[in-house]
């Protein structure tokens, strides 16, 4: 469990230094880096809890196309919402809500058209098990941590570019303006 733990806060301690060298940040002390991550680590079985909630209720509609489409829905919004929270609140600086926001709902769609292709290219090569066994799902959960990595930083990029953007806009308009009138 310690060992468990401690991996857990070292991919954790990777992820705030990867976004604040983003936006050219110095990371948190070790003290505000472990508060935070204590946070973190609660979070989801709050999250756990709500979706037992929603499950069970959405349990009624089971085979339904409703419940097929609330599944995607709902998958899509959690994707959207840690991405939202992930750029708003990792970075040491002041991020706009609208950039992360903008960010957030890009890469998760993203997020969810990887999931379904991984979906449809598991369910299509389901043989493969029979060949490789499971090194072939070692390799493919590999990819998909390479990939959702990928995906995530290239957020946090496009949240920093949406940001200085509006920023340098707003400079650039201050620089033409003239000061004879």
């Amino acid at each position: 469990m310690i060992v468990l733990l401690y991996s857990v806060f070292s991919i954790f301690q990777t992820i705030d230094e990867e976004f604040n060298h983003q936006w050219d940040e110095k990371g948190r002390s070790f003290l505000k880096l472990l508060k935070t991550f204590s946070v973190v680590l609660v979070l989801p079985f709050v999250v756990i809890v709500l979706l037992v909630i929603w499950w069970s209720v959405s349990s009624y509609f089971k085979g339904s196309i409703m419940f097929n489409t609330n599944a995607l829905l709902i998958a899509g919004l959690m994707h959207v919402w840690w991405l939202f929270l992930m750029y708003k609140y990792i970075p040491k600086c002041r991020v706009d809500s609208k950039c992360a926001f903008l960010s957030a709902v890009v890469t998760g769609l993203v997020f969810c058209l990887m999931q379904y292709f991984s979906y449809t290219i598991l369910s299509f090569f389901s043989n493969y098990r029979n060949v490789y066994g499971d090194l072939a799902s070692l390799l493919i959960f590999l990819l998909w941590i390479y990939f959702s990595w990928t995906i995530c930083l290239a957020g946090a990029h496009w949240t920093y570019l949406l940001q200085t953007a509006s920023k340098k806009r707003l400079i650039d308009t201050f620089e033409s303006t003239s000061f004879r009138y």
